[in-house]
């Protein structure tokens, strides 16, 4: 029985897929059989108290065989390699592996990203993450521009290519942090940081959210890294904070600063923590319709 649910849950995902992407059905259906396999679990129709575990790595199918029973797949589908878009309401595909699946467009934008394709409705490019604090972040000027770190962990996605992602069109920040236990989230209505030879300054539209109005500060400021100093103290901010960021004075926002470390020196937002550091942050932007 659970073959054929599963055959004709391969064809949908499949045909939907290709439909969107023009991709090769052959090659997809092995990656969704793949995906497929082991990851079914089974409840009697009366059971509706399924367990669930991330919302952000599984995703729930319903599968309707009669009148009498259902059945319910708690399903880790296959990383996303062949839409080559991140969109709002898009069908994502997870890799047990990976955070978010990583696009891998066939556009202008010519490097992959990842794509939270959940978190209000999806369609956000991810340009920086930090949960695990293994890597480290106190980079010179080239590794920011760049980018660094690993799309499976922590990574910042790189300002040479925020910068080509947000001049191609109109884009909203969102930046979801964790501190103390506590989810909080920070949306600006636009976002864009302008060319290198401004060294990337950081413009930013209206806020709303739960966490803080944390980074108004710094809209207006160019990049600034150990290496090169663009904020306005006297001393070095990104020394300070061990990390890169649009710096005006030394305090109050630095997702970038040093994991873990308190004293207004660390990975912090301070409307929200309080000069300590967050414990998980990520950084994601989304085109305007």
């Amino acid at each position: 029985m659970f073959k054929n649910i599963q055959s004709k849950l391969c064809k949908l995902v499949i045909l939907t897929l290709s439909e969107r992407t023009g991709a090769g059905r052959r090659g997809l259906w092995i990656r969704a059989r793949r995906s497929l396999k082991d990851t079914r679990k089974i409840y009697d129709e009366n059971e509706r108290n399924v367990p669930r575990t991330n919302v952000a790595e599984e995703s729930a199918v319903l599968a309707d065989l009669d009148s009498r029973e259902a059945i319910i797949f708690e399903v880790k589908l296959a990383q996303v390699v062949a839409s080559g878009v991140c969109e709002k309401g898009m069908l994502a595909f997870l890799n047990q592996d990976l955070p978010h699946p990583v696009i891998y467009p066939r556009s202008t934008i010519n490097f992959p990203y990842p794509c939270d394709a959940f978190t209000d409705g999806g369609g956000w490019i991810v340009i920086q993450r930090r949960a695990k604090g293994d890597v480290d972040f106190n980079r010179a000027w080239d590794d920011y521009k760049n980018g660094f770190g690993s799309f499976a962990g922590d990574f910042w996605l790189g300002n040479e290519k925020i910068y080509t992602i947000t001049k191609s069109a109109a884009y909203e920040l969102r930046i979801d942090l964790v501190f103390d236990g506590t989810n909080a989230f920070a949306h600006y209505d636009s976002f864009s940081i302008q060319h290198s030879s401004y060294n990337y300054k950081l413009s930013i539209g209206n806020y709303d959210g739960t966490a803080g109005d944390s980074l108004r500060v710094n809209n207006g400021r160019p990049f600034s890294t150990s290496d090169r100093d663009r904020d306005t103290s006297t001393g070095n901010c990104a020394e300070e904070y061990n990390g890169g960021w649009w710096f005006m004075g030394c305090g109050y926002s630095c997702l970038n600063g040093k994991w873990g470390a308190g004293s207004k020196r660390g990975a912090e937002w301070r409307d929200l923590t309080g000069g300590l550091s967050v414990s998980f942050s990520e950084m994601k932007i989304r085109r305007v319709s």
